[in-house]
């Protein structure tokens, strides 16, 4: 059975290297803990079709809802295109509106759109297009075995756009009740002898998450509930 949790594919040598921080991963991770879907792995591949293969296929034994992203540009190190096709068994398909968006948008800067875009606008055929309106790659989503994987461009400003536009369609039908998240910042006591303090209220409410992160002036204590059964506790 597959575990109602989300996994996280990022690729890029870039971020093998240490050149690139993997900020998606953590934004992703931000978006998904508002429907209190909890991210139980996160792999970072490069730009090499076996390893991404490899990547979908673990995380399809073990995740409901799988985002990836990079490798979606033009050049020839964008292979993610090609994995695609290889794992899911379909072929690349030209996609005439995706050329006129990505034509569009070079034209309203005043340029001629480099022939090597054209690669992006080949998609998988079992692809459901996600419209990229801050760039040229178009973000893909595909369903198999009853998980649901999205490929998201890397550049971390488009990648934000899109999750944000297509994210509660994609979980609000399957997904639990949003959470709600509350911080308190408690000073003058170690983290131990707070946790002393909070012990039997944590033990009353187990269905609420508490988290105990230090500070380098204080402690964070960060609560998670569900908004449909915990709001009246705090």
């Amino acid at each position: 059975m597959v575990n109602m949790a989300a996994a996280i594919i990022t690729i890029g040598d870039e971020i093998l290297s240490g050149n690139t921080p993997n900020s998606n991963a953590d934004d992703i991770i931000t978006r998904l803990n508002y429907f209190n879907i909890p991210v139980k792995w996160i792999l970072t591949v490069g730009d090499d079709i076996s390893e991404i293969k490899t990547a979908l296929e673990f995380c399809r034994k073990r995740a409901k809802w799988v985002f990836i992203t990079g490798g979606l540009g033009p050049t020839h190190d964008d292979v993610t295109r090609t994995a695609v096709c290889d794992y899911f068994n379909t072929s690349l398909v030209f996609c005439p509106t995706v050329l006129e968006h990505i034509r569009e948008r070079f034209a309203r800067r005043g340029l001629i759109m480099p022939e090597v875009n054209r690669a992006q606008a080949y998609l998988p055929g079992k692809a459901e297009i996600m419209t990229n309106r801050h760039g040229t790659a178009p973000g893909m989503k595909l369903q198999q075995d009853g998980v649901t994987f999205c490929f998201m461009p890397g550049v971390p400003h488009e990648m934000h756009a899109m999750l944000d536009e297509n994210l509660a369609t994609i979980l609000m039908t399957d997904s639990t009740p949003p959470i709600g998240v509350k911080t308190f910042h408690v000073t003058g006591i170690s983290e131990s002898a707070l946790y002393e303090k909070l012990t039997a209220w944590i033990d009353r409410y187990p269905s609420i998450k508490v988290s105990f992160l230090p500070r380098f002036t204080h402690i964070d204590i960060v609560l998670r509930y569900h908004l449909l059964k915990s709001t009246a506790l705090i």
